[in-house]
């Protein structure tokens, strides 16, 4: 029975993704508005230009952008949706997280049944993380295109 455990606590172990609760803004210098949530990533002569966004807890994810608009955005408000949407992420990170020491902390199924039962809660646990993986995918992609789109409009 453990040696069935122990595969999945490594699992669990090695796939949780990182967070960060501060989403920074910065101009690089070239003039380009950038985001990041690594400081590190951040020029050290730009660290002073920064502008740091402390994580605000919803209760709900923030609203996919409609398809259909064929209307420029305004930069500003696209900005700020980036960061709602970083910030449901982040809320269904530390969600998952939990999760994830929830299920760690249990004391090990005694019996088939029970086994048969945690195992599947670890399952469904790894289906949310595929999907908050590919959530996460989806964003970095949105903020590589608001942060091109920006470049493009200060070339003008």
């Amino acid at each position: 029975m453990i040696i069935r455990i122990i595969p999945i606590m490594m699992a669990l172990l090695f796939l949780t993704p990182s967070a960060s609760a501060e989403i920074y803004k910065y101009r690089d210098t070239n003039g380009v508005l950038r985001f990041t949530d690594n400081l590190a990533e951040v020029p050290v002569d730009q660290r002073g230009n920064i502008e740091a966004y402390q994580e605000i807890k919803t209760t709900e994810p923030a609203a996919e952008p409609n398809a259909t608009e064929a209307a420029p955005q305004d930069p500003q408000a696209v900005g700020k949706a980036l960061l709602e949407e970083k910030t449901a992420l982040d809320t269904e990170y530390n969600r998952l997280t939990d999760l994830r020491s929830r299920l760690e902390a249990e004391p090990i199924p005694g019996t088939d049944e029970a086994m048969a039962d945690y195992e599947k809660r670890v399952q469904d646990y790894q289906v949310q993380l595929e999907a908050y993986e590919e959530q996460q995918k989806a964003f970095r992609e949105k903020v590589k295109t608001y942060e091109d789109a920006a470049a493009q409009s200060e070339q003008r």
